[in-house]
């Protein structure tokens, strides 16, 4: 199969800019989602400013998060490589479910004293999306068989 540069370049000029801010919307979410689950509607005024600051605000949750930091840091680590994965148009789009669940997680402790019905919503959430992820791919390797 013949490969067309400049079919992969116009590709990768016109989805790119969409990838970036799809991934940046999902993880703007993902870290505005723990004080939703505090304030409740009251946390949409700091949404403007969390979609403007969002890496920003992710890097120093994940620093200075206290004792948070031993499990933000590596789970920031996580989330870079699935940013990656996701802009090289490697990922499906599962990916998005993690590019909102890791920073969830890297911010779960701004859901105050809720944490444990965030802790629950994300295991919950991470728990289910692995097993279709699994049952997708045992689809795809039984159809592959045949």
């Amino acid at each position: 199969m013949r490969v067309e540069p400049t079919a992969v370049f116009y590709h990768t000029i016109a989805s790119m800019p969409l990838r970036v801010f799809l991934a940046w919307v999902v993880g703007t979410l993902g870290v505005f989602a723990p004080f939703l689950i505090r304030t409740g509607f009251d946390s949409f005024n700091i949404i403007l400013w969390q979609l403007l600051l969002f890496p920003f605000e992710l890097f120093i949750w994940a620093l200075f998060s206290g004792w948070w930091s031993f499990v933000a840091i590596p789970l920031l680590f996580a989330f870079c490589w699935r940013v990656l994965v996701f802009l090289r148009d490697e990922g499906s789009t599962s990916e998005l479910f993690w590019l909102f669940i890791l920073p969830f997680l890297i911010g779960i402790r701004g859901s105050g004293n809720d944490w444990p019905l965030a802790a629950f919503l994300a295991g919950f959430s991470i728990f289910f999306v692995i097993k279709l992820q699994l049952t997708a791919k045992n689809e795809q390797a039984a159809s592959s068989n045949h």
